[in-house]
């Protein structure tokens, strides 16, 4: 889906381009070029008669790329149920949910075609703040009793963490993984996002859950990451905007955020400049950062709380398009928590 919105501004005689474009980097130099003969007529028209040799005033271009970042929280090894056992899996959301669409998915490495007779698992997904009996926003259970491995909520209802609540069936030695994803609806990014949801949930009932991870809960590990990979065409920019915080209830423990980006060819290169605020430049707010021209570009920022980081990505190289005269980047993103 193409997505091209343009801002323009004349300012002292300049104009500011702002905008975004498509993940292919389309119309950028189309839109380019209007502009500076726009901008030249308007100069003609304007100017006294003792600057008319003057030129045309500059262009300053602040074209950039601004992405849709997937929340995802995931399990960091492989967990062994015994049959019967119930275990509870932790989310801190970071106050950052309320709306989003959540998408909770169990893989069983055993089987992954939820074959009963080789174990299954039964879920319930609930806010982790409710002290009365919680209310069940999604199950992986059909209302004739048959599990699947996924469950969507198309709207996180509150700033509120979240606990998954797994039973095992009647055979032991279940080994599950868990992977969450937080996305925002109608976006390029949710139409890559698949859920088995089923066709009518049956109605459950759980016990209430405290709202703080304890010895008996697993806390998942928050991460974010884009999808599928963006383009972005030599010196452009891509802007990932993504609110982070601590395993603990009250997000207020420090920890750290390691981000990487990828290339996915052999000839695409970028840089990372990172903010703590929404309006980042390179070398004027930078909380950290890494100005090498690497294929695989990696960042640690130490120290940090409860904190809203912006990801300024240039990129350096990429394949050349004949089509749009220019050299194109393709770049994956991937960050995640780490705590001090």
């Amino acid at each position: 889906m193409n997505r091209t919105f343009a801002l323009m501004v004349l300012l002292c005689g300049q104009l500011v381009v702002t905008g975004t474009a498509d993940r292919n980097g389309n119309d950028y130099e189309k839109l380019k070029k209007k502009l500076q003969d726009s901008l030249a007529d308007k100069s003609k028209h304007e100017q006294a008669p003792q600057d008319a040799e003057a030129p045309a005033a500059d262009v300053e271009e602040k074209l950039s790329l601004t992405e849709s970042v997937v929340s995802r929280y995931i399990t960091t090894e492989v967990y062994s149920l015994s049959q019967d056992q119930t275990i509870t899996f932790y989310a801190p959301l970071c106050q950052d949910a309320a709306n989003k669409a959540v998408n909770v998915t169990l893989l069983l490495i055993h089987n992954p075609g939820w074959e009963p007779v080789k174990g299954i698992i039964e879920y319930h997904v609930v806010r982790a703040n409710e002290d009365a009996e919680p209310e069940v926003l999604c199950t992986n259970l059909a209302d004739s009793g048959t599990a699947s491995p996924s469950c969507l909520i198309a709207s996180w209802p509150d700033s509120s963490d979240m606990t998954i609540i797994a039973t095992a069936g009647p055979v032991s030695g279940i080994s599950v993984t868990v992977h969450v994803e937080l996305f925002h609806p109608r976006t390029e990014t949710a139409s890559h996002i698949r859920a088995n949801v089923p066709s009518r949930l049956k109605s459950v009932h759980v016990q209430p859950y405290g709202g703080a991870p304890t010895a008996n809960t697993l806390t998942l590990l928050q991460t974010a990451t884009v999808y599928p990979s963006v383009s972005l065409s030599y010196q452009r920019q891509a802007v990932l905007t993504h609110i982070w915080c601590n395993t603990f209830a009250n997000h207020d423990a420090a920890f750290s955020v390691e981000s990487t980006v990828m290339a996915t060819d052999g000839q695409s290169a970028f840089t990372q400049h990172i903010c703590d605020q929404s309006d980042c430049e390179v070398g004027r707010n930078n909380i950290a950062y890494n100005g090498n021209q690497l294929p695989s570009n990696t960042v640690v920022i130490d120290n940090l709380r409860y904190a809203k980081l912006t990801f300024l990505i240039t990129s350096w190289g990429g394949t050349y398009d004949p089509n749009q005269n220019d050299y194109i980047g393709q770049f994956l993103f991937q960050a995640e928590v780490h705590l001090l």
